[in-house]
């Protein structure tokens, strides 16, 4: 049977050293987290807009990808999911795919 003990020290020791490595360089200040990289991005969560409008309580600024219907990044603001806009109320997507 599984020690809880163990367990708890095993998922401590796991967080700390993820917070160590992220620590490794210097960060921006205002940031309380600042990846950096050469090859490599940020992935944000990618779901349906069923499985987006089924989130409960979303914080604002709650941020997701949208793969289906009118796909593109949306932000809770606080009363609706918005999509973020880059120009003249265009969606990231909607300029990427305009090419």
């Amino acid at each position: 049977m599984n020690n809880p003990k163990k367990i708890k020290n095993s998922l401590f020791t796991l967080i700390g050293f993820l917070c160590f490595s992220i620590q490794l360089y210097s960060q921006n200040p205002s940031a309380i987290v600042d990846f950096e990289s050469t090859n490599k991005g940020i992935l944000i969560p990618r779901m349906t807009e069923v499985e987006k409008d089924a989130i409960i309580m979303p914080a604002i600024g709650l941020m997701i990808y949208q793969n289906n219907e009118v796909s593109g990044f949306y932000y809770y603001n606080g009363t609706d999911w918005t999509p973020v806009s880059v120009l003249d109320n265009q969606t990231l997507s909607e300029i990427l795919l305009a090419d």
